[in-house]
């Protein structure tokens, strides 16, 4: 009897234990889907401000009018 409580007990942790085991797989599975994701978002914002810093440095607002070092000036 007492053999057969601890047989029943066993079982019980046992499927807790694999039950707890898939739920950290499951959520292990979502936190490297969701590391992915936020690596690859990273990546392609780094990429587009990259780019836009890039064409705003090579605007006319930042180019301005050529420096004349052939022109005087008045000291």
């Amino acid at each position: 009897d007492e053999l057969e409580k601890e047989s029943v007990r066993f079982e019980k942790v046992t499927d807790k234990s694999s039950n707890n085991m898939q739920t950290e797989d499951s959520e292990l599975r979502i936190l490297r889907s969701n590391v992915k994701f936020l690596q690859l978002t990273n990546n392609k914002l780094k990429s587009d401000l990259d780019n836009v810093l890039n064409e705003i440095l090579s605007s006319t607002i930042f180019l301005g009018e050529p420096i004349d070092r052939e022109k005087k000036t008045v000291t």
